[in-house]
């Protein structure tokens, strides 16, 4: 550390420059590459600024106890203050005093205050009072300041914490969409993880709000006596995130968490001007200075703020999910758990939706499970925060920053780049001198189609145009549709940042999902935008909802502005809360509608804030009917055989002809053609119904999901595949029972000619046929939700007494000849005869996929 400089203070203009992060430079560095430079040449480092009044101090982090070991202060060479220290007074020497320190808060705490507390007054160790010090070993006194600039509260509020803590939510989202096999619903959770309930759980920035104005006031007449010929600016704090309609994700953060990170920002600004207005201190007001998007804008022009790059981001996804198991295995272990907690509370929620065998289980406790889980990853990540921040900021192994560098340059996230503290020199400086002429920023753009609260109609096998922007000119963009994550590959940004893309919509499950458009803006930064699909039908297993008619969020900041949140329920069990989009639109998605039979299901949303309440009724297909035909044939569903019984949901999208004696029903039957029941005097509980045709279907596996290239045969725990060569004039036969386990894939027709137990999956590129009596084919509860026949052609049991335990899939027909066959788990096909006598066909509950 170099002696205290010697300065001539003759005729000088005394500046003292006092404050926090925004204040002291924060962030004004990162960008300055290799390492050597930034360590020379971005903060004071204890010898590189020999402007210093007194002496020079290292301020870079001492987190690590190396090299690095200064105070912390991260006080930038380029910062508003030294900025504008040579164009305040032209013509005069101008003595900067700057104490200005990041993470610094009106009172003690962490680091020296830069005021002290009410009561005892001005601390000793305090950045008034060691200004005040340091102009005396110049042989001045606070008298002879001339202006003395300000930023302070922010981390008195706690904004610096509340917008790091945001980016957990963000990291739980994107490692659940990546998580091995995880279903595309559990989005249900990160709806629930949001930065405002992080806030409620670890930070309860509300109750700081709540003490801020009083410290405000006390700060202001402090300083304004400390220095009392000296003009006082206070500076409150810039919008470095996206103002009204910001992407989806942008720079580390999603929308609705910027939201609610950037309402702080206005709540904290707004006690500033309560406080100044009752001390008659000047504000310099640079909220608005950034313009709409500082964060992740399409142009470097408009860069004003230190975002979080996209390929760092994801690579740092990657070591959290341990996927090769060099990452960090804890993390995974709290995301199984969560995964598992989620999976616990969909079987609960389907189990209290069973009218069948309700088993009594408390949903609000199994969804708390949940909460608690996300709540102890996000507690988690919160202490690992140098660590992922370092390695976002400098991936290991991309740049020459060693560990402890790395840290210390992401102390700059979500802070002014160089370039912003360059607006913030401009308008102190233009405020000063009366002459602001500081370059107007951009004004916000306009939603997407899709993203504006109004989804956009999907139709299956149909082109869909979709016109989205705010991307880096010429950039490549990937597409991804959710809820089941799928890759719909990418397109390229024109010239002004605008994707103009078609895609021909999958067939999905009705309801809501998400298209997001993935790629960068300015340097990199992430940005995701987002457009709304709407699938029109029936849903089968879960169902996202967008429901509408809650408050918007203002168009400009406003003080104290509410985030909402809405309960919402789902047949009258809770399913949790969500937060208000910025259109005052909610997006819902419900782990489980599966009822098992049919009937409607009421979605109830109300809100926390105005008691609003929003519904939608919906009437599901479950994922495992007793009996679902396709064919729209008069005769799709033909029940010949005496003393039918059937369990669940019974559809045809065709007619139903029921011949045979004293059948009953149970759980809804279903036509779309007509009901000819003559001389069968069947029994219907409830009463059947005709409905409308084409509106969704359950959504069975097929033979190609396990065909040895197929996405199920990679996830089978035990697989088997038949060799054509096995295949005897194009029919293979067990030689036993015994023999089969697991998942067993045959590339031709089978017969089952043996009795015994078939303890496994056929899945059959051609007709299946069961000859014997006593065969019980499929895994049953062992698997919960695994098929037992799947056919590429048809299905025929001929025998008696045979035992189906799983469902029954024929992408031809099913026909059961044999008497007291049992299809436990149900059957989907094209067209269904029953002709043997006493069939059965019902659901439990281990038949529902996980």
């Amino acid at each position: 550390m170099n002696p205290p400089a010697t300065v001539d203070t003759g005729e000088a203009f005394v500046y003292v420059a006092l404050g926090d992060s925004y204040q002291s430079g924060e962030g004004a560095a990162v960008d300055i590459r290799p390492a050597s430079r930034y360590l020379a040449e971005g903060y004071e480092n204890g010898d590189n600024y020999p402007d210093a009044v007194g002496a020079q101090e290292n301020t870079y982090t001492a987190r690590f106890d190396s090299d690095l070991d200064g105070n912390a202060c991260h006080r930038a060479l380029l910062n508003y203050a030294k900025l504008n220290r040579d164009q305040l007074a032209p013509g005069m020497p101008v003595l900067l005093v700057d104490r200005t320190c990041s993470g610094a808060k009106i009172e003690p705490g962490g680091k020296p205050p830069i005021v002290g507390v009410e009561g005892p007054g001005i601390a000793g160790d305090s950045q008034v009072q060691t200004a005040v010090d340091r102009l005396e070993d110049q042989g001045l006194t606070a008298a002879d300041v001339d202006l003395v600039t300000v930023g302070m509260g922010g981390n008195d509020a706690r904004f610096g914490d509340i917008v790091a803590a945001c980016v957990g939510p963000s990291l739980i989202e994107s490692l659940l969409a990546r998580y091995p096999n995880a279903p595309g619903e559990i989005n249900w959770v990160s709806q629930q993880a949001t930065c405002s309930r992080v806030d409620g759980w670890f930070l309860k920035t509300g109750e700081a709000l709540e003490t801020l104005p009083a410290k405000q006031r006390f700060a202001q007449e402090a300083i304004a006596g400390a220095f009392p010929g000296a003009r006082v600016m206070q500076v409150n704090y810039p919008g470095v995130l996206p103002a009204g309609d910001s992407p989806a994700w942008c720079g580390g953060l999603r929308a609705k968490d910027i939201d609610y990170a950037g309402q702080r920002i206005t709540d904290i600004n707004a006690r500033i001007d309560e406080a100044a207005a009752s001390t008659d201190t000047e504000v310099v007001d640079i909220e608005d200075s950034f313009g709409a998007n500082a964060l992740c804008p399409a142009s470097s022009a408009d860069q004003l703020a230190v975002g979080i790059d996209q390929d760092s981001f994801d690579t740092e996804v990657t070591r959290l999910l341990n996927l090769d198991g060099d990452g960090d295995p804890v993390s995974r272990e709290m995301l199984d758990d969560l995964v598992d907690a989620y999976q616990d509370a969909k079987t609960c929620l389907a189990a209290e939706l069973n009218p069948f065998n309700r088993q009594g289980c408390d949903v609000g406790a199994a969804n708390d499970r949940v909460v608690a889980e996300a709540q102890e990853l996000l507690g988690y990540l919160q202490t690992q925060q140098a660590t992922v921040f370092g390695n976002i900021m400098s991936p290991p192994g991309t740049t020459d920053d060693s560990v402890q560098v790395a840290f210390d340059r992401s102390r700059g996230l979500f802070h002014p780049n160089a370039a912003g503290f360059e607006v913030m020199a401009c308008e102190v400086l233009g405020q000063f001198r009366g002459d602001g002429d500081c370059v107007p920023r951009s004004a916000p753009s306009e939603p997407p189609a899709g993203g504006d609260g109004n989804p956009l109609r999907a139709l299956f096998d149909r082109l869909l145009r979709v016109i989205v922007g705010a991307f880096a000119p010429n950039s490549t963009v990937g597409l991804t549709l959710f809820s089941e994550p799928l890759d719909l590959g990418e397109v390229t940004a024109d010239a002004t940042g605008v994707v103009d893309t078609e895609i021909r919509v999958p067939d999905l499950n009705p309801g809501i999902h998400r298209l997001q458009l993935e790629g960068r803006g300015a340097a990199g930064a992430q940005v995701v935008q987002e457009v709304l699909l709407e699938v029109e039908g029936r849903p089968t297993g879960s169902y996202t909802t967008y429901l509408t008619g809650f408050e918007r969020r203002p168009a400009v900041p406003t003080p104290d502005a509410p985030i909402e949140t809405v309960t919402v329920t789902v047949g009258g069990a809770s399913v949790g809360e969500f937060q208000v989009d910025r259109f005052g639109g909610v997006l819902i998605s419900v782990p489980s509608v599966e009822m098992m039979s049919s009937g409607t299901l009421t979605i109830v949303a109300t809100s926390r804030l105005t008691g609003t309440t929003v519904s939608e009724t919906i009437s599901p297909i479950s994922a495992r009917p007793a009996l679902w035909a396709a064919s729209a044939d008069d005769d799709a569903l033909n029940i010949a055989g005496s003393r039918f019984s059937s369990r669940g949901l019974v559809h045809s999208e065709g007619g139903i002809t029921v011949r045979g004696s004293a059948a009953r029903f149970t759980g809804g039957v279903e036509h779309v053609g007509g009901l000819d029941v003559a001389g069968g005097s069947p029994t219907f509980e409830p009463a059947a119904t005709q409905v409308a045709g084409e509106q969704g279907g359950p959504r069975p596996i097929t033979v190609a999901d396990y065909r040895p290239d197929g996405p199920l045969a990679a996830e089978a725990t035990a697989y088997t595949a038949i060799a054509p060569a096995e295949c005897v004039d194009g029919v293979w036969t067990p030689d036993s029972a015994e023999s089969l386990s697991g998942v067993v894939y045959v590339p031709c027709r089978v017969e089952l000619l043996r009795a015994g137990v078939y303890d496994a999956t056929l899945v059959v590129e051609g007709d299946i046929t069961v000859v014997a009596d006593g065969v019980v084919v499929g895994r049953g509860p062992a698997a919960p939700g695994a098929p037992a026949l799947v056919s590429g052609g048809d299905v025929t049991v001929e025998g008696s007494d045979d035992e189906v335990l799983g469902q029954t899939v024929a992408e031809g027909d099913l026909q059961v000849w044999g008497a007291r066959t049992s299809l436990t788990c149900g059957a989907v096909a094209d067209s269904i005869q029953i002709r043997g006598a006493d069939v059965g066909a019902t659901v439990e509950a281990w038949c529902l996929p996980e």
